[in-house]
């Protein structure tokens, strides 16, 4: 969690890379960070490490607490 956002992910070491993210940003930007890449970054590392994620944010006003709060449940 941050303050009002929620997040949750759930990893599975598997062997096989697979990724479902279900994040939504309001803004196209968190200061030089695109919004869009917060699902990217989350693909690649599923990719790159082999492991199955699944990310969902629950609830959240503020882009930059949703974004905190998924970087932080996937952590």
């Amino acid at each position: 969690p941050l303050d009002e956002s929620l997040a949750r992910a759930v990893v599975d070491l598997v062997g096989r890379p697979w990724a479902e993210v279900q994040v939504d940003f309001a803004a196209p930007r968190l200061g030089a960070l695109a919004t869009e890449n917060v699902a990217h970054f989350v693909r690649s590392l599923a990719s790159s490490a082999r492991l199955c994620v699944h990310l969902d944010l629950v609830r959240g006003a503020n882009d930059h607490h949703r974004a905190e709060a998924c970087f932080k449940a996937l952590a």
